[in-house]
This record gives structure tokens, C-alpha cells and sequence, in this order.
């Protein structure tokens, strides 16, 4: 067996131009050794010691290269005659001129043309850290998820069954907003009419932003019926953390029939006033996240729907 060729260096991030340095090594039947510098994590080093050998065993097969971390160090110090070789590889111009550096920035600025620069088993390594970022970063910050739609569509229920799942599997606070028990303890002196309906939403959010802002999760659950009142506080809470829209779109005859308070009935004999869905409309929204008919699936299917939607989009934290 041929001894190995050794290659030394940060490797931040894998480098295609790396890549077809040992690969013309490879060509000539010699084994490789790549030693991976420890090197600390700063805006330099962007990707740790685990990440970036990764990205190396990636894009070789186990027999061919050999990956061994080494010390951090700024100087090799050799005696006279060292008894090996030292070697540049050529690379055609347009790789050697392309740095390490300029890979980064365009990574940090999100800029595709990185891919071309890299090996495909480096960007995979690369994608993922930035999504475990990413997560990271969103579920540092804190979370409103709205239930809008008609009296008696599941709102209550499902963001009562929501809080509870999120005891279970989310880290941070939780406080469970429901329409009627917040119109009954903060907003009882306002009537229905469009202003007052505006006015209990916003006293709503108001009481729910700053929970969000330090981190805590609110469900909400409420009609929400006007959409440019639904978006003003859509808009309120995003500048506090992440929200998520869920429109309950039941139908208005399935609402009716699970109404045991009798409001439709009432409302249809004209003894309720401003009864949404009846006498005043209810502005279904265009900008939902998740659209569900909760007469067509069984409450725990409703809730699964939800916490897969949570999960893919990285809005739980778990720790």
C-alpha cells in the first residue's frame, strides 16, 4: 500500500477547490490523510470541528481518505531535511482565485451561487446547520397562534386542547386567551357593534404582545370576524414574535347545530343582535396558515394537523 498524502488545513466550509485537490491526488493511486484544524468558532470558523469532518466524509468514500483533527496552530516547524514532500496542488484559475471568505459572506448573505463553490456533501452539512440555526432562532422567540371563525366552530376546544399539548412539548410559558372569558373579565362594558368588536380584539392582543415579546406562547381564541382588525393585530404581534393565523372554517349549519347557548336560534328570531354568521358577517381571511373544517375530522385529527404544521415549520421548542 502507497503512503499517504496528507492535507492540513480549517477547512471552512469544505472548499470545492479541497475537494479536487485530493481528488487529483486520489487519481494517482495514493491514499489520503486530511487533518481538520481545531479551530474556535467566530465569524471566520462559522462551522464547528464535527460539522466540518462531516463535510469531509461526505464527499469521499472511508478507504480512500482518512480525517484526524489536529490542534489549532499558525506554524509548522520542520528540521532540516523532514524526510517528506511539501506539495502545492494546482487548481484551475477560476478555483484559485475563490477564497474560503467569499464562500462565507455569500453563505451568510444567502446566496445561492455558494452551492456551485462547495461539494454537494458539504452544502448538505452546511443546509442543515443553517436549519438547526434557524430553529434555533425562531424558537427563541416567543409565539402567538390565533383561532378565527364562527361562534361554536371549535376555537375554544382546540386552543384549550392546544395549550394543553403544548405543556407537554414545548419549553416556554403558555397562557390560553379565550374570547369569552377575556370579553367577560376585561372588556364587559363594550357592546357588538363593529368599534366595540375592534376595540375587545385590540385590548386582546395588547394583553397577549408583551408574553410574546419575552418569549411565551399565547393561543388565542376568538371570532376575529373583521379582517382589517384581524391584520392590524396580526401585524401588533409579529413585531413582538412569530404568529401563526388558523381559520376554523366549519360551516355555518354545523356551528348552529352544536350551539347549546341557542345564540343562532336566538339571533334568527331577531333576539340576539349582531350575531356573526346571522346578522353581521364574519370576514373569512385570505392569509391563514392552516384552513381547517372542523366538521370533516374528529377533534385529536384537527389537533395533530396543528402540531405538524407547528413542528415543520419550526415553531416548537422543545428544550
Amino acid at each position: 500500500m502507497k503512503p499517504r498524502k496528507m492535507f492540513v488545513g480549517r477547512w471552512q466550509p469544505f472548499h470545492l477547490g479541497h475537494l479536487m485537490m485530493v481528488q487529483e491526488v486520489l487519481k494517482e493511486g495514493h491514499p489520503v490523510a486530511i487533518g481538520v484544524r481545531n479551530t474556535k468558532l467566530d465569524e471566520n470558523n462559522p462551522f464547528t470541528l464535527h460539522e466540518r469532518v462531516e463535510m469531509i466524509k461526505r464527499s469521499f468514500t472511508a478507504e480512500d481518505v482518512m480525517i484526524f483533527a489536529v490542534p489549532d496552530f499558525d506554524c509548522i516547524c520542520v528540521g532540516r531535511e523532514p524526510g517528506y514532500e511539501f506539495r502545492e496542488v494546482q487548481l484551475p484559475d477560476q478555483l484559485q482565485k475563490v477564497s474560503g471568505t467569499y464562500i462565507r459572506e455569500l453563505i451568510n448573505e444567502n446566496d445561492k451561487r455558494w452551492h456551485d463553490l462547495v461539494p454537494a456533501g458539504a452544502a448538505y452539512v452546511i443546509d442543515e446547520a443553517a436549519a438547526k440555526k434557524k430553529a434555533k432562532d425562531q424558537t427563541k422567540e416567543g409565539l402567538a397562534i390565533m383561532f378565527t371563525g364562527l361562534p361554536c366552530s371549535g376555537k375554544t376546544t382546540l386552543g384549550q386542547m392546544l395549550v394543553d399539548w403544548l405543556g407537554a412539548n414545548d419549553a416556554r410559558r403558555k397562557v390560553f386567551v379565550d374570547g369569552d372569558t377575556f370579553r367577560a373579565t376585561f372588556c364587559e362594558e363594550l357592546g357588538f357593534d363593529k368599534h366595540a368588536r375592534a376595540e375587545n380584539m385590540q385590548r386582546m392582543i395588547l394583553y397577549s404582545k408583551p408574553i410574546v415579546f419575552c418569549g411565551g406562547v399565547v393561543v388565542l381564541s376568538a371570532i376575529f370576524p373583521y379582517t382589517n382588525a384581524r391584520n392590524v393585530g396580526i401585524k401588533m404581534l409579529k413585531e413582538a414574535g412569530n404568529v401563526v393565523l388558523i381559520h376554523l372554517d366549519t360551516p355555518l349549519d354545523v356551528c348552529e347545530q352544536r350551539d347549546v347557548k341557542g345564540l343562532y336560534a336566538a339571533a334568527r328570531k331577531g333576539d340576539v343582535k349582531a350575531m356573526t354568521g346571522i346578522s353581521d358577517p364574519y370576514e373569512a381571511p385570505a392569509n391563514a396558515d392552516l384552513v381547517i373544517d372542523t366538521s370533516k375530522y374528529s377533534t385529536q385529527q384537527c389537533l395533530t394537523e396543528i402540531t405538524e404544521y407547528l413542528y415543520s415549520s419550526l415553531l416548537i421548542k422543545e428544550e
